[in-house]
């Protein structure tokens, strides 16, 4: 447990995508220990992503940041609001993951505002959505709903997902 660790703690690689591929890992082992473990490596990407968050000086390496290391996928939503629940909000780096995060969500407005097929395919529900999953189910929905550029078909379709996770949820 201390190598894999210590490994995920001095990777070089991307930080979102270390944490990524942590929570796939969870989503596929039973083990609580295992499941423990996972958790752990998405502490050290936090970590990891912290310091390269701190390195942000202004609004444009930002933008850069968020098109290059995250994305516009309602996966990365995802790691943005897992993300900003494990940094202290009032701080910089809370404040600049804020800015991230609703970078992130305006990425997936451009993306998906007018391709509800699209959209329906790249926000598929987990065969076991978690608590994460919901919230970012409502706060997709919430983003594609609040703006008038978004098709009527995209928000129904983000609705519809959103009550098919609370649904698989419960």
């Amino acid at each position: 447990t201390a190598t894999v660790l210590s490994y995920a703690q001095s990777e070089s690689g991307n930080p979102v995508r270390q944490f990524e591929a942590a929570e796939v890992l969870k989503d596929n082992f039973k083990n609580p220990e295992t499941i423990l473990l996972t958790e752990a490596i998405k502490d050290k990407a936090v970590i990891n992503l912290e310091e390269r968050i701190s390195e942000i000086s202004d609004a444009n390496s930002r933008q850069e940041f968020v098109d290059q290391v995250v994305g516009d996928k309602p996966q990365d939503l995802k790691i943005a609001l897992e993300i900003e629940a494990r940094v202290e909000p009032s701080t910089p780096i809370g404040e600049k993951v804020e800015d991230i995060k609703t970078e992130v969500e305006q990425n997936i407005l451009d993306s998906y505002k007018d391709k509800p097929a699209e959209l329906a395919r790249v926000a598929s529900v987990s065969a076991t959505p978690d608590v994460m999953d919901v919230k970012v189910a409502q706060e997709l929905s919430d983003v594609l709903s609040r703006s008038p550029e978004v098709q009527s078909e995209v928000v129904a379709n983000a609705k519809k997902n959103e009550q098919t996770v609370i649904e698989t949820f419960i």
